[in-house]
């Protein structure tokens, strides 16, 4: 099933909730958020990174960094198989020896562990073992080159081991590392020889060929795993997504995110972090908000117990709505045939005539609709208890004169306020968060009249009724594609929880990662 997890963003406290079955809705809190409409509408565009101030913190933590290793341990393995060492020549007391066609294999790498300390991570791999086997000569160096001989040879390394640095970087935007200073200290022991080499001669080389041979592993073992880093792992962070399409329904089907790291990562007690910028793009016209986040956390001690961590400006969210505000998206127009029948206002000027008696004297018995509209991009702001958004939002109220002219009668101003429940999920193998209005009221206010006098009281009721039962499941049909989140291919989080903080959004998750055999 697709793991999932709630958060209503509205609680006394930081709202924390675990990634576990689906279909499982917890609501920890009483929560408000001052979300209007428009901002739930625009909810989708809600971006994960934004101007040249990071507006999206990642880190990765220490227990991160060993579930990481051990996954790319047994690839370096795979890496490795067979593998041949280059053949060697040396000379002692007059006698040429060589050894040649050395084969490798079975290597095992029983202790490992990647570790955080500024300035890169170190890979440590302890225990290293393998197996090797070859040929061997010797002749004397001079005619007639007797003695002479020749046969094969065969040694197992142990208790050795390889340290490399692991420099992280941003390259074009994407995490990128490159291989640091190897150290290796391999032992090779056991070795057995056959054919004709005596005993005195076995004395003189031996030593000579185990030494020759620890050397060539040195150089071969931190060569490939150089490779590995250099090549592999670079191919693994080259699936992290600099654009991602939004899943919106039309006409809001033409916005993206974009995605970039904005610095090389940094390194904390602990930790490592990633700071990236992008924003919302309209692909048809290619605006983006110039938001201004605000400071973000580095980590937060209280869930180093999880690999990852991830902080969202609110500036986020409100590249999101700019965008969608730019657009000329944020509007709805409500008609009589949307007011439910059990409501007791309707919309026609016989219904309204009480509440504004100046309605019915110009307008008698003819049916009225209602635009919606933002009259600014809505904004957000996050604190540890609750996530507050607001949008100043107008009611024209328009008499519907004919099939194609209308007049306006009055227009109400009225700040919308929602709460809003969050999922996150994986679809497709993409992590997404989902979002979902759970709230939504308004206080309204009389912002101009054509018709006289108005009394807002009773209109109160009817735009009390019409945007939980019009607006409301028009939002969250809009949501209903969620927010797809950038991670590498392969990579999937579990056991997430989501928490609020001055001017941010958290996520604390663990995450699996198995990255496809095409990598």
């Amino acid at each position: 099933g697709v793991a999932s997890a709630w958060v209503t963003l509205a609680a006394p406290k930081v709202a924390r909730v675990r990634k576990g079955s689906r279909g499982v809705l917890v609501r920890p809190g009483e929560m408000r958020a001052a979300v209007s409409t428009a901002v739930a509408a625009a909810l989708a565009l809600i971006v994960v990174a934004g101007a040249a101030a990071p507006t999206m913190r990642a880190s990765l933590s220490q227990g991160g960094a060993t579930y990481t290793q051990d996954v790319i341990v047994p690839l370096i393995l795979a890496k490795f198989g067979t593998f041949s060492l280059p053949d060697m020549s040396f000379s002692k007391d007059s006698i040429d020896a060589s050894v040649s066609g050395l084969s490798c294999g079975s290597l095992a790498i029983p202790t490992h562990g990647l570790t955080i300390a500024a300035p890169s991570l170190t890979l440590d791999l302890a225990g290293v073992s393998c197996s090797c086997s070859g040929s061997w000569s010797y002749r004397e160096s001079h005619w007639p080159h007797i003695p002479h001989g020749s046969g094969s040879v065969s040694g197992g390394v142990s208790d050795s081991s390889v340290a490399i640095g692991v420099e992280p970087q941003e390259a074009a935007g994407k995490p990128h590392v490159a291989a640091g200073a190897c150290s290796a200290n391999i032992k090779v022991s056991n070795l057995h020889f056959s054919g004709g080499l005596s005993g005195d001669l076995l004395n003189l080389f031996k030593g000579k060929i185990a030494d020759a041979i620890s050397g060539k592993l040195n150089s071969v073992i931190c060569s490939k795993v150089d490779d590995f880093i250099n090549t592999d792992v670079n191919a693994m962070l080259a699936t992290f997504p600099t654009q991602l399409p939004l899943p919106l329904p039309k006409p809001y089907d033409y916005f993206a995110m974009n995605f970039a790291l904005s610095d090389n990562p940094s390194f904390g007690a602990g930790f490592i972090g990633f700071d990236v910028t992008a924003g919302v793009e309209n692909t048809q016209t290619h605006a983006t908000d110039p938001v201004v986040p605000a400071p973000l956390p580095n980590f937060d001690a209280a869930f180093a117990s999880h690999y990852a961590q991830l902080y969202l400006d609110d500036s986020l969210f409100d590249s999101g709505t700019w965008a969608a505000y730019q657009a000329n998206l944020l509007h709805w127009t409500l008609t009589n045939a949307d007011v439910p029948s059990a409501s007791p206002v309707k919309l026609t000027t016989q219904s309204l005539k009480m509440l504004a008696p100046g309605l019915w004297t110009k307008y008698p018995d003819m049916d009225m609709q209602v635009l919606v509209n933002a009259t600014k991009a809505p904004s957000v702001t996050s604190d540890p208890e609750s996530a507050n958004a607001t949008a100043p939002l107008e009611y024209v109220f328009q008499v519907v004169e004919n099939a194609t002219t209308t007049a306006d009668a009055f227009t109400l101003g009225c700040p919308l306020v929602a709460a809003a429940s969050f999922r996150l999920g994986e679809t497709a193998g993409t992590e997404v968060l989902y979002a979902n209005l759970t709230f939504l009221e308004c206080h309204l206010n009389l912002v101009s009249t054509n018709v006289g006098p108005v009394s807002t009281g009773l209109l109160q009721i009817l735009i009390d009724t019409l945007v939980p039962h019009f607006v409301l499941p028009d939002i969250n049909k809009k949501l209903a594609g969620g927010l797809p989140l950038p991670t590498l291919a392969g990579l999937s989080l579990t056991d997430s929880e989501v928490f609020l903080g001055k001017g941010y959004v958290g996520v604390a998750s663990n995450f699996t990662f198995k990255p496809p055999t095409a990598v």
